[in-house]
């Protein structure tokens, strides 16, 4: 089996974000500056960096930090794509498509079922060979019908 990767371009918001902590090696952020974004990183070294950049941190919530920090565009033609979409729902579509191009282990679904709406995050396990829940959001009610493309 190939090596599960992440695109790099998830790499400078997390140097963004942990450039904020006054006590954050200089030395480890420079590393992290000086990763190409174009470059593919094994899904395995980046979950142990995040996991390590956590721990150095104490604040559980650095993922949620970066993300503010991954500015609309930075993941380029997926961004255009989904942007560009004719609804949220087929914006997740296009996403799902080809989020392999930054991704090989996410797996986004979107459910409507009446008025409600569920979206699914999966990540692909490796050691497992299958797909786990990383997350589930819970019911959007006002958006369902444009969520459906009605709108």
């Amino acid at each position: 089996m190939d090596v599960l990767c992440y695109s790099a371009r998830f790499i400078p918001p997390f140097a963004q974000a942990l450039s904020t902590y006054g006590g954050y090696a200089v030395e480890s952020l420079n590393r992290l500056k000086a990763i190409d974004p174009a470059c593919r990183i094994p899904a395995s070294i980046a979950n142990e960096l995040a996991v390590r950049q956590v721990a150095d941190t104490g604040d559980p919530d650095l993922g949620f930090k970066a993300a503010r920090a991954m500015h609309v565009g930075r993941a380029g033609p997926l961004d255009y794509a989904m942007l560009s979409a004719a609804s949220l729902r087929r914006a997740i579509e296009v996403g799902d498509r080809y989020v392999r191009s930054y991704s090989d282990v996410l797996n986004v679904r979107l459910t409507v079922q009446g008025s409600r709406a569920m979206l699914r995050a999966r990540r692909w396990s490796q050691r497992s060979g299958r797909l786990r829940r990383a997350s589930s959001g819970t019911g959007i009610q006002p958006s369902a019908r444009w969520l459906a493309g009605c709108a």
